[in-house]
């Protein structure tokens, strides 16, 4: 089955950066929330939504999902297929920034410990899956205006036993702007490892 590329994003966001991804990546959807503006981000409504909107466009299709606020590698659609092409059938990260990426690297990691949704691969059919427990898992974990989606996919690789690859160096960085979720988060979430 064809890898569907797709990015979430709001109008808000990519302020013409979207020429720059497409050029990297040809076959990108562009994954843009049609919310109104002033609930534009939340967790509970725009950014919630997009995520499933993401996943359900992926199907059941392998995906790379990715954030509107990252930099790519050079020769970015070269190196991820590479890497995906020698783990068709596992979750892979190519954004993180754990200590261990320096002192360890690439390295397998317990599902429940994923976080950061900045570039991240799902093998044939686990979109659909994540999709499908975000009914329950919203109901259960929503607290005030935070349903995040990073925690969800954590909570369906624990109930699966699934673990995922973090790739280093990332193929992906974090662009330093204030976030539209929450104006309060760092600008400076950093992979430990990325190269231009």
């Amino acid at each position: 089955m064809e890898i569907k590329y797709i990015m979430m994003t709001c109008d808000k966001r990519l302020d013409g950066r979207e020429d720059h991804y497409k050029e990297q990546i040809p076959d990108l959807i562009i994954n843009k929330d049609n919310f109104p503006k002033e609930a534009s981000g939340k967790f509970t409504s725009t950014a919630w939504n997009n995520y499933l909107r993401g996943w359900e466009l992926a199907g059941d299709n392998p995906t790379v999902q990715m954030d509107d606020d990252i930099i790519l590698t050079s020769n970015f659609i070269e190196k991820l297929n590479s890497v995906i092409a020698e783990y068709p059938n596992d979750v892979i990260q190519f954004f993180s920034m754990r200590k261990d990426d320096l002192t360890i690297g690439t390295r397998w990691v317990p599902g429940y410990r994923f976080m950061m949704q900045q570039c991240y691969y799902l093998p044939e059919g686990v979109a659909k899956g994540i999709l499908e427990l975000a009914p329950a898992y919203y109901e259960t974990c929503k607290k005030g205006d935070k349903a995040p989606t990073d925690l969800l996919m954590a909570d369906y690789f624990r109930k699966n036993k699934m673990k995922y690859l973090n790739y280093c160096p990332n193929l992906v960085d974090h662009i330093e702007e204030v976030s539209t979720i929450d104006s309060r988060r760092s600008r400076k979430r950093k992979s430990k490892t990325f190269q231009l």
